[in-house]
This record gives C-alpha cells, sequence and structure tokens, in this order.
C-alpha cells in the first residue's frame, strides 16, 4: 500500500499536485485546527481554498479531498500544533512506524515552518521512508504556484549518509575503528551514497587501524600500501606506514627466533610491539573495558622481558642454560630444576625478570628496585575473571596496575643504552588516530 503523509498550510494547490502525482491508497494530512487553522482547507464545507489578490484570500474551491477524489475511508486527518515542531515529530514517528511494511511518503512541502521540520526529523529516522518536495515558480514569499509545480523527490540516503559519517568521526575520536567500519560498509550499501566524497579512502584508512587494533600487523600493512598508492597521504600516514612496517618483523622475530638468526638491533625493534600493545590497553580503558586493558598489560610486562632476554639469545620458551653459566650457582640450579617432561626449561614473567636479574642486566636492577610494587599490581590482575578469579576489575585497579607498570616500563627503556640511542621506548610510540584529519 502507498501511504502519503503530508503536512498541509494556507495553499491547497501543491498538496494537490503532490496527491494527483503520487496516486497514494491512503493519504495522512497533517494540519492545524485553531479557528484559523489549515484544517478547513482538507475537509471544509464549500469553497475553502482559493488564491490571494491584492493580499485578499478568494476562495474559489473546494476542500482538498473533494479536488483530489480520495475516498474519506482513505483520508486520516491528524492535528498538530502550528509552532512546535516536536509534537509533529512525534505524531509523524508514529505513523511512519506504524506504516514501515508499506511504502510510505511523506511530503513537507506545505504547513509552517515547524510542522515542516518536525516531519522531516521524523521521517529520517526510518531508511525506507522516502520524502518529496512540490516545487515550482514563487511570484511572493507566501507559496509555491501550484499550477507550474512539479514533484522533486529527494535522495534521503545522501542525508542518512552524512548523519552516520558523524557517528563514524565520534567512534573514531573514540578509536573504536571496527565500530566506524562497520557503519561505513552499511553506508556504501545506500543507493546513492557510492558518490558521497572520499567514502572509500575512509573505509581504507578505517580497515587500516581497525586490523592494527586487532594485531593483524601484515593485514593492516597490505592495506596500508594500497592506501598509500590510491590517495595522497598525510605525513602522519606516513608515519604509521614506518611504524607498521617495524611492527612486522618484531612480529616474526618472537616467532621464529630459534629459525633464524636476528642482530641485536632488529631484536631491540621488537620493544615496538610491547609499546604497541600497551597503547593498545589504554584504547580499551578510555572505552571502559579495564578486565581487557589490565591483561593487555600484564601481556605486554611479560612480553617486554622475553625480547630483553632475546637481545642475549634467550628465550624464555626453552632456556637454554649454556648461556648461563656467569650465574650464581644457586640460581642456576633454581632453573635446572624447571625442566619439563621434555626437557624444556619455560619460564613466566616473574621468573624471566629474575633472570634478567640475575644476568645482572640493566632491566634487571631496575626489576629489583620496582618487583614488589609490579607483583601487588599484577594480583589485581590474577584475581580478575580474565585470569585466575572471579573479580572484574573496576577503574581505580586499572589506574593502579597501569601507574606501576608504566613507571616500571619507562625506567626500563631509560636503563638500556641500545633502547635510548635508538630512540625506542613507550615515550616515543605514538598512540593510532583518533580524528579523520585529511581523510574525509
Amino acid at each position: 500500500m502507498r501511504v502519503l503523509l503530508i503536512t498541509v498550510g494556507g495553499s491547497d494547490e501543491p498538496v494537490v499536485t503532490s496527491i494527483n502525482s503520487i496516486k497514494p491508497d491512503k493519504i495522512i494530512f497533517m494540519c492545524t485546527g485553531e479557528k484559523f487553522g489549515s484544517r478547513v482547507t482538507v475537509d471544509g464545507d464549500g469553497l475553502v481554498c482559493g488564491d490571494f489578490v491584492n493580499s485578499k484570500r478568494i476562495n474559489s474551491r473546494p476542500n482538498i479531498i473533494i479536488q483530489t477524489g480520495m475516498s474519506i475511508e482513505n483520508v486520516t486527518i491528524i492535528e498538530v500544533e502550528a509552532d512546535n515542531p516536536y509534537d509533529t515529530y512525534s505524531k509523524a514517528l508514529e505513523i511512519i512506524q506504524k506504516h514501515q511494511n508499506d511504502e510510505i511518503i511523506v511530503d513537507f512541502t506545505g504547513g509552517t515552518k515547524s510542522m515542516s521540520a518536525g516531519l522531516w526529523g521524523a521521517s529520517t529516522e526510518i531508511p525506507d521512508c522516502s520524502f518529496i518536495l512540490v516545487k515550482g515558480p514563487r511570484v511572493n514569499l507566501e507559496k509555491v504556484r501550484g499550477n507550474l509545480s512539479c514533484i522533486q523527490r529527494f535522495d534521503k540516503n545522501v542525508i542518512l549518509g552524512k548523519r552516520q559519517i558523524e557517528t563514524v568521526k565520534s567512534l573514531v575520536g573514540k578509536q573504536s575503528y571496527e565500530s566506524a567500519l562497520i557503519i561505513v560498509k552499511e553506508i556504501t550499501t545506500f543507493d546513492g551514497i557510492n558518490s558521497h566524497e572520499g567514502l572509500e579512502q575512509l573505509r581504507y584508512f578505517l580497515t587500516i587501524f581497525a586490523q592494527w587494533d586487532n594485531f593483524e600487523y601484515e593485514a593492516a600493512k597490505e592495506t596500508m600500501y594500497m592506501y598509500v598508492q590510491l590517495y595522497t597521504p598525510e605525513p602522519e600516514i606516513i608515519y604509521y606506514k614506518r611504524v607498521l612496517e617495524s611492527l612486522v618483523p618484531a612480529k616474526e622475530i618472537f616467532l621464529k627466533f630459534e629459525q633464524k638468526t636476528y642482530s641485536t638491533k632488529q631484536v631491540l625493534n621488537g620493544f615496538k610491539m610491547v609499546y604497541d600493545l600497551l597503547r593498545n590497553a589504554e584504547r580499551k580503558a578510555a572505552n571502559r573495558h579495564y578486565d581487557d586493558a589490565v591483561s593487555r598489560i600484564y601481556r605486554a610486562t611479560e612480553m617486554y622481558a622475553q625480547f630483553a632476554l632475546l637481545t642475549n639469545k634467550i628465550q624464555t620458551s626453552d632456556v637454554n642454560l649454556e648461556l648461563l653459566q656467569n650465574i650464581n650457582p644457586q640460581r642456576f640450579s633454581y632453573y635446572e630444576g624447571k625442566r619439563n617432561e621434555k626437557g624444556q626449561i619455560q619460564i613466566g614473567l616473574k621468573d624471566s625478570y629474575d633472570l634478567l636479574e640475575d644476568m645482572k642486566h640493566p632491566i634487571g636492577k631496575v626489576w629489583c628496585e620496582h618487583k614488589y610494587k609490579v607483583l601487588d599490581a599484577i594480583k589485581l590482575r590474577n584475581d580478575s575473571f580474565l585470569a585466575h578469579g572471579m573479580n572484574p576489575i573496576e577503574e581505580k585497579h586499572y589506574k593502579k596496575f597501569k601507574s606501576a607498570i608504566w613507571k616500571f616500563i619507562e625506567q626500563c627503556d631509560e636503563s638500556n643504552k641500545d633502547l635510548v640511542k635508538g630512540k625506542i621506548g613507550l615515550n616515543y610510540y605514538k598512540d593510532l588516530p583518533d580524528g579523520l584529519q585529511g581523510v574525509i
């Protein structure tokens, strides 16, 4: 069923033009009902419609229902307040929702500005609702001349798309790239929206950082290369491109260390993956996902020790005791006693930092100073639902954990001359973007 929802003002001609052009099965008039309101033009008795001559209205036509030949059974009249757009909005929205399974067309040509605004606002809430305007020459500021007017359809998807883009900007401001990407992909399915300036570029941009945020470094790097080839990137994008180019081999080092030979410089580059994980944790916390944030910080802290040991060719998944001949014999025996049934020595976070301390590594010295504060903070993580306990992580717990780990990592960075020389450190590592400057 085709339903026409239309606001009515003092002029009948645009309304009649709209009805005769649309040929609806049902009409819902929205008009004012006070003594001098517009309802009289819809169903008033006698000659109730006419034109202004010398600023005086001369009625010469019957009401709109009679002019269009519509059956009264297919007509509904809704009275609204002339200067209250919210009244029109709420009543129109209720009608539109009721007719969602029908073909509903909205015409807001007539009526007061408040009525038109309210009807337009309601129509934008429902994707399948289309709207039109009767357009024609104006000989004065009072009305459109109906005898020369015509129907103009508006592509509401363009308006909806722009509204959605504002939501996308808000999500990027919160660094919720994947959520923003879902919306952009939805926008591209709207008819008439593919020509939206920058939409395809925006999709590539969001794909890069959604992949990055999910630690899909290789995929993000490939998408970044396509982005740089297709568009003129901002300097900030070039910076992120270089970071990605360092994260991909860092991940490879971590996964394939025993299969290949890496230089100390290459292994040091791996610390960037730690900082990336810490920034990721900050993003999770900014969106109040504190359990996720703490889990990420814990993993980053563990990973930091693993990369520090890798600079000395030691893997925490299978510690080579031949490389530990110079440590205290008692401590040597301790690690020997950790061999599993496969003959491997596997160590966790605390043992990893203890080993750095036993080796008199600079990071081990920092660990000695911060050990108890870090371990105390880690208890919060161990008692959390995502670790070994049943307690949710609250904001105060996250802040305590972050404070302890950030100070520890920053001092570890400062203690390592190679990291300082290469300007590699948490304070050098920039977070992912929170805006769309240069993209759209």
